[in-house]
Formats: structure tokens, C-alpha cells, sequence
């Protein structure tokens, strides 16, 4: 039988972490460089770091719930009209409207 306790107070901790993810990175003073883009932007199979959500507060926490946290390394694997995305040892499928609002960087240093 599973642990349902267990199962709640990984759903507390994760949400706790999210909630100070959000909370740092709005009261953080760092701009974004101007090395950043948007999610769409990326070549597949390149490998690149969240740095930014720009959405509304419901749809940041629902991708942060999904993994795309601020400082998340994420692989897009393939782009167009929706996008496939290997974050947090799961592959996600995105439209292209949203991960327009998930602004990255890449890990490597490349443009």
C-alpha cells in the first residue's frame, strides 16, 4: 500500500523549494544578459539552464511543477508548433505559446 504520508510531505517539500525559488529570483537584483532567449529559440538537442518565467504567477507555479525552475537544466528535443523537452529525467511536451515564457541561457557558452 503506498505511503500517502510520505507522498504529502514530498508535495509539501517541493512546493516549499518553489515557493523560495520564486520568491529569490523576483527580489534578485540580476538583469537577464543579453545571452538570453526564449525556449523556442534553442536548436534541438542543445542543452540550456532556465533563468526567467515570464508568465503569470499560476502558469510559473505550474512549470515549476513540472521542473522548469529557475536554474533547471533542460535538453529541448525537438521544437515547432509544440516542443518536446527532457527536464528533470522526464520528457515534457510545451506549446510553442508557453515556452516563449520560459526564458534560458545556454550551459555552454554558446550564442
Amino acid at each position: 500500500m503506498p505511503d500517502l504520508k510520505a507522498d504529502q510531505d514530498f508535495v509539501r517539500t517541493c512546493k516549499s523549494v518553489a515557493t523560495r525559488q520564486s520568491f529569490s529570483v523576483e527580489t534578485s537584483q540580476n538583469h537577464l544578459g543579453a545571452a538570453s532567449l526564449d525556449l523556442t529559440q534553442v536548436s534541438s538537442g542543445d542543452e540550456v539552464r532556465v533563468r526567467h518565467l515570464a508568465c503569470s504567477p499560476t502558469t510559473c507555479q505550474r512549470l515549476r511543477e513540472m521542473g522548469f525552475c529557475e536554474n533547471a537544466l533542460v535538453t529541448k528535443i525537438r521544437g515547432g508548433a509544440d516542443l518536446v523537452c527532457w527536464v528533470c529525467g522526464t520528457r515534457v511536451a510545451l506549446s510553442a505559446r508557453l515556452a516563449k515564457q520560459i526564458l534560458v541561457e545556454h550551459v555552454d557558452g554558446k550564442s
